[in-house]
């Protein structure tokens, strides 16, 4: 008589044990996702700021040698807010898979299928992938800038056409 009053209360201790590992283990889950936006947050801070001193010190260096500061400082800021993006987006993908890691998803399923949508949105925009690292390129070696005097040959009719840059946009 006494067997399945034991049985119950063991079956009632197993089921409150369980419940009991479950709601550590998620709270466990959940401290760990806080660390990580902490850490991701104070890793986006430190990258920017390593960014914004980079680019302020050269910056004071170009200022030293009289070079033309206001070209030369909106190229910097360009720059800088180019690579403080790429630099978020890097952090918040690495924190976002780190996080659904930690809740029990599969990275590398969803790694692999990151793959296979980039190489295909590669292929698809191949050309608008082209003119924007093209673009990167031009500013980052200060091929053309605002007031620059370019002079053109047409071949046909051996004229010369100039053309003064007065605005650059992407």
């Amino acid at each position: 008589m006494n067997e399945p009053v034991v049985q119950a209360e063991q079956t009632v201790l197993d089921g409150m044990n369980l419940l009991t590992n479950l709601l550590l283990s998620s709270v466990g889950i959940f401290i760990k996702i806080c660390i990580v936006l902490i850490v991701m947050l104070i890793a986006k801070k430190v990258i920017t700021g390593f960014i914004d001193n980079l680019f302020h010190n050269k910056l004071s260096a170009s200022m030293k040698q009289n070079e033309n500061i206001p070209l030369e400082e909106k190229r910097l800021k360009t720059l800088s807010k180019l690579f403080k993006s790429i630099a978020t987006y890097v952090i918040y993908f690495i924190a976002i898979i780190t996080c659904l890691d930690m809740v029990g998803f599969s990275i590398m399923t969803i790694l692999a299928g990151a793959g296979v949508v980039s190489l295909a949105v590669a292929f698809g925009a191949q050309s608008i992938v082209e003119d924007l690292m093209s673009g990167i390129f031009i500013v980052l070696e200060n091929q053309y800038s605002v007031g620059l005097r370019q002079v053109f040959t047409d071949k046909v009719t051996l004229g010369l056409y100039s053309y003064i840059w007065s605005k650059i946009q992407v």
